[in-house]
């Protein structure tokens, strides 16, 4: 079984060993770096390997995501999970969709709830309502799941002060997004 890793060229090639020593790199100005990859290797383990990628860095993240969980008093908007480490400040409009960086295109959630935000499987409507798409309610599991679908109409959890709640406009636009993705 191969994996491709673009672009990449073999270097040597050890039929006795079962070996192959192949070469990549990332960009031109870039040293080419070189991996061993056994070709007869257990099927439930692989050597680990890397490559080098060139990333586009979000310098107002950290600024956006401190004063989000600030104002949501470090407390995860739909369960009140207060565990620091777990949570994030989530965007309502995301950056790749034009959304800004204000605490009130944010919400303070737990990595749990911001991965199933993002992936449509709750959303927010503009009166602040929970909803809980379909395929959650058709999953069978246990206590987590159970908790997902518990959120169903209850209200998020917003920040005392009405200048740092969410914006209409934003959950408007997140929330028709949620509703499309239901269908």
């Amino acid at each position: 079984m191969y994996e491709a890793i673009w672009p990449v060229w073999v270097r040597q090639f050890n039929v006795e060993e079962s070996r192959v020593l192949l070469a990549a790199t990332a960009t031109a100005s870039q040293e080419v770096s070189a991996a061993r990859v056994e070709l007869a290797s257990e099927p439930e383990s692989r050597e680990p390997s890397y490559y080098l990628v060139e990333t586009r860095q979000r310098n107002h993240q950290a600024w956006f995501s401190s004063r989000t969980k600030s104002a949501y008093g470090y407390r995860c908007a739909f369960s009140g999970l207060p565990l620091r480490d777990l949570l994030v400040g989530a965007h309502i409009v995301p950056d790749s969709e034009g959304g800004v960086a204000s605490v009130r295109n944010g919400i303070c959630m737990s990595s749990l709830h911001h991965t199933a935000f993002d992936a449509h499987l709750i959303g927010v409507d503009p009166d602040l309502r929970i909803h809980v798409g379909q395929s959650v309610f058709d999953s069978r599991d246990g206590p987590l799941l159970e908790s997902l679908k518990d959120l169903d109409s209850r209200s998020i959890r917003v920040p005392m002060e009405e200048s740092l709640q969410p914006k209409r406009e934003y959950l408007e636009r997140r929330f028709d997004q949620f509703l499309q993705g239901q269908t």
